[in-house]
């Protein structure tokens, strides 16, 4: 539990960044790697308090970035409009004047204004109170007109048509390494899709998977050199 000292009149304001880099792992670890979703949903809401750095309104239902450069208001974290979607974000539920805290979703269900036609939706810098839908992004859970419900931390940002799983052929390595695979996205009969490196757990200690073996590999596991998921 943190305590703060009393607050006395006439005081100068002064923003702590006590619990800067605690509350920023927080939000790297929720809001998944890179900005992108935690693969396989989450349960329950998440808000974190955040601190408008701006000097200017964030409307409701638009898409933060979390500012690096700012400090900790108390424990509210200082958020600017969406200016990096690889960047961990969240989306402020009601509108938050210049400097002021107030909520910000990093997973759960949250509203927002949507635009174009697909399962999915992300932010963009250029238009952070709009999610455009298509096939990358955050599951849209409900949609009427230009509204919706998005699901933060609900996927990744990768398109509908490429599997969690896919089916993998080992051309070379090792555990330590990892192993070069030629993927096959389409089923074992077709063509290969993609290379990449494999990383999985071997099943008897100093053990070494033999070239040609095929396993199934998730894409949590697997750094693509070459061709798709």
């Amino acid at each position: 539990m943190a305590f703060f000292p009393d607050v006395v009149k006439g005081q100068t304001f002064t923003p702590s960044a006590l619990l800067s880099n605690n509350v920023r792992h927080l939000i790297n670890t929720l809001n998944g790697f890179q900005g992108h979703g935690i693969v396989g949903g989450s349960s329950g809401m998440v808000r974190i308090q955040v601190y408008n750095n701006t000097g200017a309104d964030i409307a409701a239902g638009c898409a933060v970035n979390f500012t690096d450069g700012g400090s900790l208001c108390g424990d509210a974290v200082p958020a600017e409009p969406l200016k990096d979607a690889t960047k961990p974000w969240g989306v402020v539920p009601v509108k938050l004047a210049a400097k002021q805290m107030g909520d910000c979703i990093i997973s759960g269900p949250a509203t927002v204004t949507l635009s174009g036609n697909g399962g999915k939706a992300q932010p963009s810098s250029s238009s952070p109170t709009t999610f455009m839908r298509g096939s990358s992004g955050v599951p849209v859970l409900f949609a009427s007109g230009t509204s919706g419900m998005i699901l933060l931390g609900g996927s990744g940002t990768t398109s509908d048509s490429e599997p969690d799983v896919i089916l993998c052929q080992i051309t070379c390595g090792n555990a330590q390494t990892g192993y070069t695979v030629a993927m096959y996205g389409n089923g074992p009969n077709q063509s290969s899709t993609g290379t990449g490196r494999l990383f999985v757990a071997e099943i008897a200690f100093n053990s070494t998977l033999p070239v040609g073996t095929r396993i199934l590999g998730h894409r949590a596991m697997i750094q693509t050199t070459g061709g798709t998921v």
